[in-house]
């Protein structure tokens, strides 16, 4: 008995070694894939000077000379080439799919998670058949980039939870978001026509996008003395307009928002932990 558990502790030591290599060999490719070629692609100026000039190589673009000639500012990252983009990103996409299908040794994949996988499989076709493009015709891969969040979505599953905790939340408040970005239209339609003839309305509300835009930043205080000050040089009582305008939306309709986050927020954990008590009450039944 003491050496069958031995023998069983021993498997499941092998089976613990084999998930920390798992997920740091997958952590791996995902910073390779996700932040090292994003940020060293040739940018699209870089290439069009290489492709005006016909030359083609495997490793490094050095974009620095380009930006130099053409006056572009550059942050002097190594810049990758297409076709060395395409191996790196191919290599990666081909390890994310083998990664899915190896996770199916040790557990058997619920449906969602096939449905991620045939997702995966799909924007990984996508981005392979951009790269080829973006080698062949010398050009940026612009659908390759957009499928990396899809790939990343659908390779972690914290970033997954806290999206859908994301949209959980703006569903929830969405009566609150619509009745703050009324209440911040009710003001703009005011200060647009209440300071339409002045030079407050000629600097600050112009149109009514320019309006709409500079209310909103007003909401977080950020252009506070931009927009309040000229108001006060032009009467002093103006103050009062946009001191109930700030005092309602930060210290009531922003709290007002938070409080209905937390309390969604809340519902959402005691719901899910109730979920996990009584699948933990079936096993043990």
């Amino acid at each position: 008995m003491c050496s069958l558990k031995r023998n069983l502790s021993a498997e499941d030591e092998m089976t613990k070694k084999q998930r920390s290599c798992f997920s740091a060999i997958r952590t791996a490719f995902i910073v390779m894939y996700f932040i090292v070629v994003p940020f060293c692609q040739s940018p699209s100026w870089c290439l069009d000077y290489y492709k005006a000039q016909g030359i083609r190589n495997f490793g490094l673009y050095d974009c620095g000379m380009v930006s130099e000639l053409t006056r572009v500012r550059y942050a002097a990252f190594p810049s990758f080439s297409p076709l060395l983009t395409c191996l790196i990103d191919g290599l990666c996409m081909i390890a994310f799919c083998g990664m899915m299908c190896y996770e199916t040794k040790w557990r058997n994949q619920s449906k969602g998670e096939k449905r991620r996988t045939a997702v995966l499989v799909i924007a990984c076709t996508i981005s392979a058949i951009d790269l080829v493009r973006a080698f062949l015709a010398l050009a940026h891969p612009y659908f390759a980039d957009c499928m990396r969040i899809v790939v990343l979505l659908c390779m972690s599953q914290s970033l997954r939870q806290r999206c859908m905790s994301l949209i959980s939340d703006l569903k929830d408040s969405f009566a609150i978001l619509v009745t703050i970005f009324s209440y911040i239209m009710l003001f703009v339609l005011t200060v647009y026509y209440f300071y339409r003839p002045t030079f407050e309305g000629i600097m600050s509300f112009n149109t009514l996008k320019d309006t709409y835009r500079n209310m909103t930043v007003l909401f977080t205080t950020a252009n506070f003395p931009d927009i309040f000050l000229p108001a006060m040089n032009i009467n002093y009582f103006n103050a009062f307009l946009f001191m109930g305008f700030m005092l309602i939306g930060l210290y009531f309709l922003t709290n007002l928002l938070l409080a209905n986050v937390f309390n969604k927020y809340m519902a959402r954990l005691e719901a899910k932990r109730g979920r996990r008590i009584a699948k933990r009450l079936e096993y043990i039944e």
